[in-house]
């Protein structure tokens, strides 16, 4: 043991990299060498916050955070995705908020990074028959289609072209990512969950700006434009926008959400599990009546027509129908309060001041 003990010593004394790794872990920049390091560093970063400020005082931290969240998404993609998914859900409140930070490049960062990270993985794994598929084909034409228009003689810049190809072409490259790295009921799974739980959060945000009243920021948002007041305050009562842009990006989210709970409910045995979902189902459904957007409330029920459609036996008709008469009373049952009478008028739009006026502008 004493023999290899000593070689190992040795080869350290060897290796800078060893040696780098030991004064740094063990010795903790202790010594005379390590301390004279710490107090440069320590002067540096004083005057680079006396000149620049508090941008000079987060830099380091956020540096570390970076380089912490490339490795991720280089080393475990799965858990890349998950953090891609959680920021893509969550960025346009981040906006709101004010964070000082352009979120859509460093979404275009994680990106990129993800098909750098693909093509690595390809060299062990080499599965290539993703990239030979129907859907694939359709995205490859698509996505040749938004290149091809950066020489469009009639595109108005491409300056334009840069902005709206992120949004129409490049993210379009994530489908070989997912297609590639979710591989696994299990993972599935887990990405449902996360998905169910962000839309969840999203509701409680909602219905604590109905009962609770809207933050700061939000306010100011609100009262920023003339032209918002007019289109989200409705008969005397604000609609709710949650942590989405608007309130239609928000709704539709609570309809798919809720969409995914019904259709999972078809196939679910355990009870807890059951029991979840219906809760998970009444919390979006409330929340999005909040928004006040008709177009979403005809959506929910077109959907669970379809589903019964799809998967059509004795036990969920006796579900549609039930939900049907549910629906039926909602609908035509006296109320007073604005919310249910906008939910009301998208089923009776001939009575809706509003929809008449949007014919009338058709026309």
């Amino acid at each position: 043991m004493f023999p290899q003990h000593r070689s190992i010593e040795s080869s350290d004394k060897k290796s800078p990299i060893a040696r780098l790794g030991r004064w740094l872990l063990i010795n903790k920049l202790g010594d005379t060498p390590g301390r004279i390091i710490l107090v440069i560093i320590s002067v540096i970063y004083t005057v680079a916050i006396i000149k620049y400020g508090i941008l000079a005082a987060v830099a380091p931290p956020v540096l570390i955070i970076a380089a912490g969240i490339v490795y991720c998404l280089i080393a475990f993609p799965k858990v890349g995705i998950f953090l891609y998914l959680t920021m893509a859900y969550l960025i346009m409140w981040f906006l709101k908020i004010g964070v000082p930070f352009p979120l859509g490049t460093l979404m275009d960062g994680m990106l990129a990074i993800f098909t750098i990270t693909l093509f690595y993985f390809q060299k062990s794994r080499k599965d290539w028959s993703m990239y030979n598929t129907p859907i694939t084909v359709v995205i490859w034409l698509w996505f040749g289609l938004n290149m091809f228009e950066a020489i469009n003689p009639e595109a108005a810049s491409q300056e334009a072209w840069m902005y709206t190809v992120r949004t129409t072409g490049l993210v379009m490259l994530i489908y070989f990512i997912f297609v590639y790295f979710i591989d696994s009921k299990n993972y599935i799974i887990l990405i449902f969950s996360l998905w169910l739980s962000l839309a969840a959060f999203a509701a409680v945000y909602a219905l604590k700006q109905e009962y609770i009243g809207f933050f700061p920021f939000e306010l100011a948002y609100l009262h920023s434009d003339p032209g918002v007041e007019l289109l989200l305050f409705i008969n005397g009562v604000w609609r709710k926008f949650s942590i989405f842009s608007d309130p239609v990006a928000f709704s539709y989210n609570m309809v798919i959400a809720s969409l995914v709970c019904i259709a999972l409910l078809t196939v679910v045995n355990n009870k807890l599990l059951r029991i979840l979902l219906i809760g998970l189902i009444l919390l979006y459904c409330l929340a999005m009546l909040t928004s006040g957007t008709r177009g979403a409330y005809v959506l929910l029920p077109a959907g669970i027509l379809l589903l019964t459609i799809v998967k059509f036996n004795k036990k969920i008709l006796i579900y549609v129908i039930l939900v049907a008469l549910g629906l039926v009373v909602l609908i035509v049952m006296p109320t007073s309060n604005q919310t249910i009478y906008r939910f009301q008028t998208a089923f009776k739009p001939n009575d809706d001041p509003s929809f008449k006026l949007r014919k009338m502008n058709q026309k």
